[in-house]
């Protein structure tokens, strides 16, 4: 139960040093709240179950349980339903860049009229993982694309000779290549 963490008075100092950039669609606040929360629940001893834990983190972000769980999943609905992803055993070399254009996550899906990709019914392994980012590209990239730097961007990244071309990471603005 989440609320016998609340009921205790908590006083921290906590200090972050960033070293992911802000706004860049990395995960990164995310990955500390996430981790804020896993030393919570080490220092006062709780022992709380996966799907309250789930239900707690996703109305900090949808992200957030993946963060917190930090393990190879699938993702559906608002990030809170979570499937393991035991077929990818496949090492991949990803070339990471931000550009100097920094998207606000908020604003981004405040933006954001839909639809959503649909889910695809491809058993998941690398080769579909691989087929499905070939056809589709992230559902929250045309907010992005209606920013001239990043259609800029990433119209002059390479598009060829790699396994995947250049897609937006999260909610951008970062961008990555397989």
């Amino acid at each position: 139960n989440t609320e016998s963490l609340f009921s205790t008075k908590i006083k921290l100092k906590i200090i972050l040093y960033k070293n992911i950039p802000l706004d860049s669609g990395l995960g990164g606040g995310s990955a500390d709240a996430a981790a804020l929360f896993r030393i919570l629940l080490k220092i006062y001893n709780l022992k709380i179950g996966k799907q309250s834990i789930i239900e707690f983190l996703i109305k900090i972000g949808s992200d957030v349980p993946a963060c917190f769980f930090s393990e190879n999943l699938f993702l559906s609905g608002y990030g809170n339903v979570m499937k393991k992803n035991k077929n990818n055993n496949k090492k991949v070399w990803v070339l990471l860049l931000k550009p100097l254009l920094s998207l606000s996550t908020g604003k981004v899906f405040s933006n954001f009229l839909g639809p959503f990709s649909s889910s695809n019914q491809l058993d998941y392994n690398y080769d579909n993982i691989v087929k499905d980012m070939k056809k589709n590209k992230n559902a929250l990239q045309n907010i992005a694309e209606k920013k001239k730097e990043f259609v800029d961007f990433i119209n002059y990244l390479p598009n060829r000779n790699q396994i995947v071309g250049p897609r937006m990471t999260g909610s951008g603005s970062s961008v990555f290549i397989l």
